[in-house]
């Protein structure tokens, strides 16, 4: 539901559903659903320009993808963080999260990663 309000600009109604995800996950203790959650709730609030949860919610999903071992969510996550950094012009921030998104991508093989990085930090 949520992932059909984002698409509409229903932004709100977005946060709303995936607060309710999130609840139902926790409850049922499904942390791998919980930390796709917190991605999709992290593009939602860049939708909204609202970086800041944006920057929360994508650490926190890639915290709990690592623990997870889950290294392709965790990447993708990073490189979604590298973007907002760099929309923020938090250059270090950027740069730090790049050098290990990097490495994770190539260990991982993701070369569709390795680009959006690149990509990124050709933008800084």
């Amino acid at each position: 539901m949520s992932n059909a309000h984002n698409k509409l600009g229903m932004y709100s109604d977005a946060v709303k559903s995936l607060n309710r995800a999130l609840d139902l996950s926790r409850k049922l203790g499904n942390r791998q659903a919980e930390s796709s959650q917190l991605g999709i709730m992290a593009g939602t609030y860049l939708g909204m320009g609202e970086f800041q949860l944006c920057l929360e919610y994508c650490v926190k999903g890639a915290e709990m993808k690592k623990t997870l071992g889950d290294r392709q969510g965790e990447c993708m996550l990073l490189v979604n963080l590298l973007n907002i950094y760099r929309i923020l012009d938090k250059k270090q921030e950027a740069l730090t999260v790049a050098d290990g998104c990097l490495a994770l991508a190539k260990k991982i093989g993701n070369k569709q990663a390795e680009q959006m990085v690149m990509l990124n930090m050709a933008l800084m």
